[in-house]
């Protein structure tokens, strides 16, 4: 590391983004409502891998409903009934096997994900 100074700048960056998430984590899980952290995972699935369609903001990933809320803190049947209520709303559409959504209205998505519900 004393050798080379830009590994270590790079690990320091890594660690900071790790640790980043992780509090993040912590804050979806313990402390915010299902529909915003639910509302923040999907913003953020479809910045890493999000394509634009004529409709809107398409993801198809192979996660399952009860993987989601593992990962937001929540159960299968929490996060099935923000889905179809989303989709009530046409702010999003379902679809496929996998779970496959379609983010037709991303504005009040972000409104949702920042507390606005």
């Amino acid at each position: 590391l004393k050798k080379n100074p830009e590994i270590s700048i790079y690990l320091l960056k890594v660690l900071c983004k790790k640790l980043r998430d992780t509090s993040e984590r912590v804050e979806v899980v313990a402390l915010l409502p299902v529909p915003v952290s639910l509302a923040r995972f999907l913003i953020k699935s479809a910045e890493e891998m999000g394509k634009k369609t004529p409709d809107g903001l398409y993801l198809d990933w192979k996660k399952s409903q009860q993987e989601i809320g593992n990962e937001i803190g929540t159960s299968r049947e929490s996060v099935n009934k923000q889905l179809n209520k989303w989709k009530k709303q046409g702010i999003i559409t379902l679809g496929g096997q996998s779970l496959s959504v379609t983010i037709l209205d991303s504005d009040s998505l972000s409104d949702i994900a920042d507390g606005f519900i």
